[in-house]
This record gives C-alpha cells, structure tokens and sequence, in this order.
C-alpha cells in the first residue's frame, strides 16, 4: 500500500537548476571571503550538517551537502529553532520566530512600524500584530514620536531589555555548542567567512535609517559601533575610542 514519489521531467529539471544555483551562490561566496577560505567553511558546515543528523532522508540515502549555498539554508533553520528554545529555557516562553521580524530593529531611539514594514517588503498591518503581540508579553511599549504627532515609536520594556540580554548568551550557547563539535580553528573560520558574507552581501538594512524626514538621516551610534566592532575586532575597536577620545580632549583644552 505504500506508495513512492517519483520526480517528474519538470522536478528533475528543477533540481538541477537548482544545483546550478548554488555553484553560483558559492562563487560569489568564494569571491567576497577567498575560494581557500569559503571552502574551509564549507567542509566544516558540512561537518556541523552531519553530526546535527539534519538530513530528512534516510542513512543510507544521506546526501553529504558541501557546496555552502545549500548547507546555510538548512543549518538557518536549526540555529532560529535552536536559538528559540534556548530563550524559551530563560523565562521566555511566548517567544515566535516571526518576532524576529522586529526585535533586531528597534534601536536606541525606537523602531517605527512603517520602516520595519518597507525593509522586510511586508505590510504596515503585519509589523503591527507582530508588535501588537510582543506588548501583550511585556516586551514592548509604543511611544508617540518626539517630532511627528501621527507616528508611535517601539520601544523596549525592561522585560524586552532581558530578552535581548538573554537572546545573546543564547547565541553564545549555541556556538559553545558548535565549537565542540567543528573544533575551534573551524568555528573561527566559519564566523570570520560568515562575518565578511553578511558585511557586504548583506540587504540594505540602512535603509531604515534614511528617508526624507530630517530626524531619521541620523545614523543610529549603536549600530555603527556595533559593526566597527565586529570588523575591526575588540581591540582594535578599543583602540580607536581611546584615540577619538584622546582627540577630543586636545579639542576641548
């Protein structure tokens, strides 16, 4: 009575179609990070897909993925499933992964729904119910904006603080998790690989920080900082306040 699924002409075609993509996807990666590089992410992403069993198909039948194009994907979905029950376990119990949708974008001087809405090409209603249910958990509070009567502002509740705090040492979990696993000369590569893909390959999320109002043009120091520190790295990084600091104080006497 059992029955097997056959891939059709057109199946098949898309199929290689699809392998075509990814060989593109992974020349662009290895042209971004270096081909030596991208492929040594690769051959531990694949060790990470392997011992993480998340192939549906059976043993014997195991596809040994090593093109990074078709690895993220799969292993995307369990880091935000991961993630999430590592959160869950800390008090956060209402989480969704549709939250993720607006938590990262609420800056230090709020996230506006509209904004939130054209980045992800997705209705103002929709960034709405997801705002609507992160309130009804304490995560967030609407303020009207300082400037503009007919906008409200997101902003983090203490609670929403927590879970943000907590969501990091999550993440700090997770890769503990994946060190043991790659070893950590591989996990360093995978995040330095990782790191320069998302740096210039990553959507236009600046996009939320210009439009034609005056107050929006302002570029939101914390992400700024945030991304001077992943690229020049903690030390560097430390190196360059102390000196704008030093500056500004030859200013001021």
């Amino acid at each position: 009575r059992a029955k097997q699924l056959r891939l059709t002409k057109a199946g098949n075609k898309l199929r290689t179609d699809g392998v075509k993509a990814v060989a593109t996807l992974d020349r662009e990666f290895a042209n971004v990070a270096g081909p030596a590089e991208t492929e040594a992410a690769s051959q531990a992403l694949g060790k990470l897909y392997t011992a993480l069993n998340l192939s549906t198909l059976p043993s014997r039948q195991t596809v040994h993925y090593t093109a990074m194009g078709g690895l993220l994907p799969r292993l995307a979905d369990y880091i935000l499933l991961r993630l999430m029950e590592l959160t869950q376990a800390k008090g956060h119990s209402g989480l969704k992964i549709s939250f993720g949708q607006v938590l990262p974008f609420i800056g230090s001087t709020g996230g506006r729904i509209q904004q939130i809405a054209k980045l992800h090409d997705v209705s103002k209603q929709a960034i709405s119910a997801i705002a609507s249910e992160l309130e009804t958990l304490g995560y967030l509070h609407r303020e009207p904006h300082p400037t503009d009567a007919r906008q409200l502002l997101l902003h983090f509740t203490e609670r929403g603080n927590a879970l943000i705090a907590d969501s990091v040492q999550s993440t700090q979990e997770l890769e503990e998790e994946f060190t043991a696993i790659v070893g950590p000369r591989a996990m360093k590569t995978i995040s330095q690989v990782l790191r320069q893909l998302y740096l210039t390959l990553q959507p236009a999320h600046s996009a939320m920080l210009n439009n034609s109002t005056h107050d929006s043009d302002v570029t939101d120091l914390r992400l700024l900082a945030a991304q001077l520190r992943i690229q020049l790295g903690d030390k560097r990084c430390d190196e360059l306040a102390a000196l704008l600091q030093g500056n500004k104080a030859r200013k001021t006497n």
